[in-house]
């Protein structure tokens, strides 16, 4: 359970979520996810990555959370993201 990655040859790196039963990442699922992704970047062999989840949904949103260090972390969202499009 949480976040992992492994390699689908060809250079694609698959990231999947499993955070039973619908996916919904905790606080630290969204760090973890963000490491998984920036891992994937940082190998050489990587050439595309695709986001998975085990399950029958993925459910990516904020939805109006705050805890501390809520800034720093919706700002590294967004860059993250940015620097992927």
């Amino acid at each position: 359970m949480g976040i992992t990655t492994s390699s689908a040859g060809d250079g694609v790196t698959l990231v999947t979520v499993d955070y039973p039963p619908v996916n919904a990442l905790p606080v630290q699922g969204w760090f973890d996810l963000a490491d998984a992704i920036r891992a994937a970047g940082r190998d050489q062999q990587t050439h595309a990555v695709v986001l998975r989840a085990e399950g029958r949904e993925l459910r990516l949103e904020l939805c109006g959370t705050t805890f501390p260090g809520y800034e720093w972390y919706e700002q590294q969202l967004r860059d993250l993201f940015a620097y992927l499009l």
